[in-house]
């Protein structure tokens, strides 16, 4: 067994919104926590604040994850995600 595995909850869905009355975002994901969990059934039991900022930041750093991974021509085994 691998001892770095990393545990994952693959991310089913979200929900994003904007609270201009705190000045902030909403963001709300559902996620699996089974294998054998169907999308329908995914669970969203936490919702995040952002700020403007916070949100930018995030959207930069997924951007650039985005990048790094359709410039790498490394794939991992499917077995290994989990």
């Amino acid at each position: 067994m691998n001892e770095h595995k990393l545990q994952t909850f693959p991310v089913a869905g979200w929900d994003i919104s904007a609270v201009p009355s705190y000045g902030v975002i909403l963001f709300r994901p559902s996620f699996l926590s089974s294998p054998f969990q169907k999308i329908e059934e995914a669970n969203s039991d936490r919702s995040y604040l952002l700020t403007v900022l916070q949100a930018k930041e995030l959207k930069e750093a997924i951007g650039r994850a985005i990048k790094n991974l359709e410039d790498s021509e490394v794939t991992i085994p499917r077995e290994e995600i989990n």
